[in-house]
């Protein structure tokens, strides 16, 4: 009984809702999120170029820093794309597939699966 009531309250409280609002209300929730992981990498680059200058680590001290944030971009995006699914989805996976905008890096890679954190 309580969970038809929930369900004729959620149909109800959707037909008052603009579809244009449930969909800015999308966008925008991409936009943060996508936005937050750019300005990591904003800050991060900002970071490496300091520690550059200060305790000049060699090369592959910074490419593992490098890994490490691209590693935890990765999972932000991946898992924005699993909640939003649809257009955003297909959007992702085609950038990741561009190799001119995505480079593949060399060594082990984990391939997830078709759902969210299943790893084969």
């Amino acid at each position: 009984m309580m969970l038809r009531l929930a369900a004729l309250l959620a149909c109800a409280r959707a037909a008052l809702v603009p579809q244009a609002v449930l969909d800015l209300k999308r966008n925008l929730h991409y936009l943060g999120r996508a936005g937050y992981v750019f300005s990591s990498y904003k800050a991060f680059q900002l970071k490496t170029k300091v520690a550059k200058s200060i305790i000049k680590p060699d090369r592959e001290t910074i490419d593992e820093w490098w890994s490490a944030q691209h590693d935890w971009g990765g999972r932000q995006m991946y898992g924005l794309a699993c909640d939003l699914e649809g257009f955003h989805l297909k959007a992702l996976q085609w950038l990741g597939s561009r190799p001119d905008l995505a480079r593949r890096r060399a060594g082990p890679f984990v391939v997830l699966g078709a759902r969210r954190g299943t790893a084969s």
